[in-house]
């Protein structure tokens, strides 16, 4: 008991908030984190908010709650109240305008983004404070963006210490005008932001920043030591499918550059989601099933792809991608597009321990991975040389970044 008044003074433990336990770098992240905290002794519970799906291995000494756990639905408060009638009325509001095109244009896409708060809202935010309460003298942790608006609107009815926690580009396309304002307004309720890159972090208001830290993502502890010898003939990624973010197909344009150059290489892209199907039509297009295939996610993946030639990442944005860090740490060979908001040019010194390419350029990626299967000895030089990220990103040592953090946090609680 005295050893955790140390760590965390005044509180009994951390509750994390996200989505769900799937395959991601995010999900990645939190797991490691729970896995530190609790080897020191600190009780850790994870709340997951919207699906109930775990693909990770969860230690035995974290609990994981789900919304099941929590049948309150509503809010019940004349705010709750207040809240639905909102989201009726943008409803509402929204079939109006759809009978103007000129109103339609101007304002839709402030009402949808408001219906869309709404519904975070309505949706989360009972079973949330029913947790909230249950665990009152913890931590609460959300990481990303409808967690952290859902964990901050919540927040509202409850006494935790609350740290959010951005993960992403936060000035990417998909988020609406309105969205940012009222992100920036709700970033400033939390006791602390944590950013991954200092980058991300000069997105937002003075309020905001002067409340932040900024911490690397740690790196898994049960990665295989780096290989030694003869690669593989295969250029890989891992990564969730989602085209918008990862840009794949950008990457399969690339690789049919050049593959009748190296008709010896194939392309394997690991992982899951939303837009497989859509990646699998784009292969078959492009005439190339029998070089370019798409696997399954799998546990061991670091095992598995560790003697490939290189690894590759052309996403449109990213925030410090997790794959990326894993593949430098096994000493793979990387190439990575020097996207938003700059977690590869952080980690990344071009020519030294990987490359870098233009984001979108697929002339410029295909031309990055002939150099590395034309020249080997140098491309073996960088992955060595990126393997030292180990150091730098070593779970204890993030962790410890992290606690530091939140007693600086409840100091400054205490004293306001």
């Amino acid at each position: 008991m005295k050893e955790l008044e140390k760590l965390l003074p005044g509180k009994k433990g951390i509750l994390f908030v996200y989505d769900a336990l799937r395959i991601g770098g995010c999900e990645r992240v939190i797991t490691v984190l729970a896995k530190s905290f609790a080897s020191k002794g600190i009780p850790v519970t994870i709340l997951m908010i919207k699906k109930d799906i775990i693909e990770f291995d969860v230690p035995e000494n974290v609990t994981v709650k789900t919304f099941k756990d929590y049948p309150q639905k509503i809010l019940k408060s004349v705010e709750g109240l207040s809240i639905y009638l909102k989201l009726q009325w943008s409803k509402l509001a929204n079939k109006v305008l759809a009978l103007h095109k000129p109103w339609q244009d101007k304002y839709k896409d402030t009402l949808e983004a408001r219906a869309g708060m709404w519904r975070i809202y309505s949706r989360y935010c009972g079973f949330m404070k029913a947790c909230f309460d249950d665990y009152k003298e913890y931590i609460v942790i959300s990481f990303m963006d409808n967690p952290n608006f859902a964990t901050l609107l919540t927040s509202k009815h409850c006494s935790n210490t609350v740290i959010v926690s951005e993960r992403s580009h936060p000035d990417r396309d998909d988020i609406q005008i309105y969205f940012r304002k009222y992100r920036n307004k709700l970033y400033s309720r939390a006791d602390l932001c944590v950013f991954q890159l200092d980058g991300a972090r000069t997105y937002f208001p003075a309020r905001v920043q002067s409340k932040s830290v900024v911490i690397e993502n740690p790196i898994t502890q049960v990665l295989p030591e780096p290989h030694k010898g003869p690669r593989r003939k295969e250029i890989i990624t891992f990564c969730r499918l989602d085209d918008v973010q990862k840009n794949l197909t950008g990457l399969i344009n690339a690789f049919e550059k050049i593959h009748e150059r190296f008709p010896e290489y194939n392309l394997a892209i690991y992982g899951k989601g939303a837009h497989q199907d859509y990646l699998q039509e784009h292969i078959n297009s492009l005439k190339l099933s029998n070089r370019v295939e798409l696997r399954p996610y799998d546990s061991k993946v670091h095992d598995i792809v560790k003697d490939a030639a290189m690894f590759v990442s052309f996403a449109n944005y990213e925030g410090l991608s997790n794959s990326m860090l894993e593949a430098m740490a096994i000493g793979m060979p990387v190439i990575c597009s020097d996207c938003p908001p700059g977690g590869a040019r952080l980690m990344i010194t071009h020519g030294e321990n990987g490359l870098l390419v233009p984001v979108g350029d697929e002339e410029k990626l295909s031309e990055a991975m002939v150099y590395m299967l034309t020249h080997p000895e140098e491309a073996e030089a960088m992955g060595i040389k990126a393997a030292n990220i180990r150091n730098r990103c070593d779970p204890e040592a993030i962790s410890e970044k992290w606690l530091q953090a939140i007693k600086s946090t409840l100091t400054k609680v205490d004293n306001i």
